[in-house]
């Protein structure tokens, strides 16, 4: 039993800090959950809900920076919703069930 509780330590921790929805329409709403994981590290969850049911997009992770210095911004271009970060991120691309199509990537 000892052994177990000095290995509770090891588990993953991430505290619940914000939600904060991106855009939403009638039907489909895209939002993240932000996440601290240590000092200065935060998981930053990206969703679309579509009538009711929850996808994970994609997971950014901010390493060694404050998440209120983090902007987001979206904007709907070509048919295409891209959601912007100020921050260096590897360009992901995907489709939410509705068919809505996304692109997360540093702001230009």
């Amino acid at each position: 039993m000892v052994l177990f509780l000095a290995s509770c330590s090891n588990f993953y921790q991430r505290d619940f800090v914000v939600r904060k929805i991106i855009v939403s329409n009638k039907e489909e709403v895209l939002f993240y959950d932000l996440f601290q994981t240590g000092i200065d590290n935060y998981d930053f969850i990206f969703y679309a809900s579509f009538k009711g049911d929850t996808t994970k997009m994609v997971t950014y992770n901010l390493a060694d920076a404050i998440y209120t210095a983090l902007e987001i911004k979206s904007k709907i271009q070509n048919d295409t919703l891209f959601i912007e970060i100020n921050m260096p991120v590897k360009t992901f691309d995907g489709m939410t069930y509705s068919g809505t199509k996304y692109q997360l990537r540093q702001m230009l």
